[in-house]
């Protein structure tokens, strides 16, 4: 198991106050190469929650390539709560998620989806939009990476391909 050093390991701890340049070393200096599997899950982890504003430059392929790494240790993405809810999800699953037009028109949707129906459609009506609904069944679990509710959206880390998106009223 690789571990940090003590000399980066300050230097480290000054990123989680700036996600975008964690991101950025994530994507562009192979950060992962310095850490432990649970340095790298609660550091992604916490830069991912903390960054999720408008101005974080970065892909969704980019951040889809960091969510699918194959470190170990991944249950340190979550906290012991979230874990648990994670492992305890029942199939069939239904995700929803509020979005643009633009995001709907182009079939190229995120991978920041929620359990709840009135989360979505908050995010939907912000973006003037549309919620697109999914249910996961079994199979579908290896593509499920994350829960959070640090903001209570009851958010799920969602890597769907091709899956079949249906869309609902909001109002």
């Amino acid at each position: 198991m690789k571990a940090i050093g003590e000399k980066h390991r300050s230097f480290l701890c000054t990123l989680y106050d700036d996600p975008s340049r964690t991101m950025n070393l994530f994507i562009n200096y192979n950060l992962n190469q310095h850490l432990s599997g649970k340095e790298y899950w609660a550091l992604l982890a916490s830069s991912y929650q903390v960054g999720e504003e408008p101005g974080l430059q970065i892909s969704f392929d980019e951040l889809k390539c960091l969510w699918e790494s194959k470190e170990t240790d991944r249950d340190y993405l979550m906290c012991q709560n979230y874990l648990d809810k994670f492992k305890g999800f029942k199939f069939p699953l239904t995700l929803f998620r509020g979005m643009s037009r633009e995001e709907k028109e182009s079939s190229n949707y995120g991978f920041s989806w929620t359990l709840s129906f009135d989360v979505a459609r908050k995010f939907a009506k912000v973006h003037h939009g549309f919620v697109g609904k999914t249910v996961l069944t079994e199979s579908d679990k290896g593509q499920l990476i994350a829960y959070f509710n640090h903001r209570f959206e009851e958010e799920v880390i969602f890597l769907h391909t091709n899956h079949v998106i249906s869309f609902v009223d909001i109002d």
